[in-house]
């Protein structure tokens, strides 16, 4: 089933990513603590997404939030911890211990219940739904999920699972702070750091560049260099066409980078 929730003028209200025919800002800040404040938002789940029209949707407990530059609009959402639309406009989401989406006629349905508490989602490529999270006692998973509610376990860890992303038929994914890829039925490290290590992973499918956060900084991993994008600003990572997205949740802001490829 397809939905188109969001009308491209709410896109251009928001501050959604401007054609392709306009000048890019370098920079373009799409939720501040003063919009946070101003639309009484609560304390926001680590997790956003992105609408096919381009609007960039938050959560708190209560609401989800389409935000932008112009401000923040309530939509009749609530309770999940974890979400994300697919190409074709579904919204899938984590609601307690059940994968759900959201129906035509407003209300979240459940696809099926999952193994453990604790699990999120982002999307994978084309209609693919990425699960990942604790899935049995003491360990975590990551699922594939594909039309037709067929789930596909990728990997199982003992370890923690704190961020994945597809890139170009493969995933990558962070691991107690370490980057690791899934080659077929092996795991190669790709990266580590000091300390505590990072904490969110996305990369470009057309250049194939990837980028990691930890803490406070934001890098491009790119031809086995490693490129500074910030010092002092970090979060939760995801690459759109509009390019580099981060969120921090704990500080209420959001912002896109537009990248030199």
């Amino acid at each position: 089933m397809r939905l188109r929730f969001w009308q491209a003028a709410l896109a251009l209200l928001l501050g959604a990513a401007p054609p392709a025919q306009a000048a890019a800002p370098a920079l373009q800040i799409v939720l501040t603590p003063k919009i946070a404040n101003a639309a009484s938002l609560g304390p926001l789940v680590n997790c956003f997404s992105i609408t096919p029209d381009g609007v960039v949707v938050v959560g708190d407990q209560s609401h989800l939030w389409a935000v932008g530059s112009a401000g923040a609009l309530p939509l009749n959402i609530s309770g999940l911890s974890s979400f994300a639309f697919m190409p074709g406009g579904i919204l899938l989401g984590i609601f307690g211990r059940n994968l759900v989406y959201l129906d035509t006629d407003g209300t979240l349905k459940t696809l099926f219940v999952l193994p453990e508490p604790g699990m999120s989602v982002t999307q994978g490529q084309g209609n693919t739904l990425i699960l990942f999270g604790p899935d049995a006692p003491g360990r975590n998973g990551i699922y594939l999920v594909r039309e037709g509610r067929q789930a596909t376990k990728i990997v199982s860890l003992p370890a923690s699972i704190t961020d994945v992303a597809a890139l170009n038929g493969t995933l990558l994914f962070i691991s107690d702070g370490t980057l690791y890829e899934v080659l077929g039925h092996q795991l190669r490290l790709v990266a580590a750091e000091p300390g505590a290590g990072f904490t969110s992973v996305t990369a470009n499918p057309s250049t194939g560049d990837i980028y990691l956060a930890d803490s406070s900084h934001v890098v491009e991993l790119q031809h086995h260099n490693i490129i500074p994008i910030s010092n002092n600003f970090a979060g939760l990572l995801r690459w759109t066409q509009g390019g580099l997205i981060i969120f921090s949740s704990k500080n209420d802001a959001l912002v896109r980078l537009r990248l030199a490829s």
